[in-house]
């Protein structure tokens, strides 16, 4: 019986799948203003800011419809993506996240990305702001 077991392992061996060791999800979302979703961005950005940014983090006061996306790094099998919110307060290496609001003819964007020290911590890397004719057509090429 023993034989048996060790002359069916390498079969055992090939037939088995190839797990990745890590896989990069992307998962982007809209939040129409005042929901509860778009509320959690909006504070999640207030979390991120530091005396010394304030003045170029834009204005979370003047947000509309919310475009997310956020990028994570999977380490070993996952059986499904975690789900965008609730953001987290610290990330993994190579994690990332988006977010991009128009209204009244002004577009704003933050670009997060994580550090490694602090460990995970977020770090802006990123923030723009513009002018534009149409926010639908300036939400879709966020």
């Amino acid at each position: 019986m023993g034989l048996l077991l060790l002359a069916l392992l390498p079969l055992a061996v090939h037939a088995a799948p190839d797990v990745p060791d890590s896989l990069r999800v992307s998962s982007t979302s809209t939040y129409a203003p005042g929901t509860p979703e778009w509320r959690q961005v909006r504070d999640w950005l207030a979390q991120q800011r530091t005396r010394k940014d304030v003045m170029s983090m834009g204005n979370l006061d003047r947000l509309g419809p919310i475009v997310l996306t956020y990028v994570r790094m999977l380490h070993g099998v996952q059986t499904r993506a975690p789900e965008p919110l609730p953001l987290p307060d610290q990330g993994t290496p190579d994690d990332s996240i988006a977010i991009a609001s128009c209204i009244g003819g002004v577009r704003q964007s933050w670009l997060y990305s994580v550090e490694t020290r602090p460990a995970g911590a977020w770090l802006l890397t990123s923030f723009a702001t513009s002018q534009t004719a149409d926010c639908k057509q300036a939400d879709s090429t966020h």
